[in-house]
């Protein structure tokens, strides 16, 4: 999770080097245009892929803490079946 924080960091640093070049006119406008939107798409899949993950990650969290419960009442009944 931390390293797609990190490029969701990085693409909007690539942003604002687009927009700085294009606005020293290194690129056209509709490039940059082009480019900005392309980053859009990134950025969309790195929400993306960061939301799937916390997901899993919540999901699996879950599971594990059902686990252990169950894993106590099994605990106890044997406790008090002896």
């Amino acid at each position: 999770m931390h390293h797609l924080s990190i490029a969701n960091g990085s693409l909007h640093e690539v942003e604002t080097h687009i927009v700085i070049a294009e606005r020293l006119g290194y690129i056209e406008g509709a490039v940059g245009r082009q480019l900005i939107a392309q980053c859009a798409e990134i950025g969309r899949l790195i929400y993306g892929l960061m939301r799937s993950l916390r997901t899993a990650n919540e999901q699996s969290e879950g599971k594990q803490t059902l686990m252990r419960a169950s894993l106590l009442t099994d605990d106890r009944r044997l406790a008090t079946d002896d």
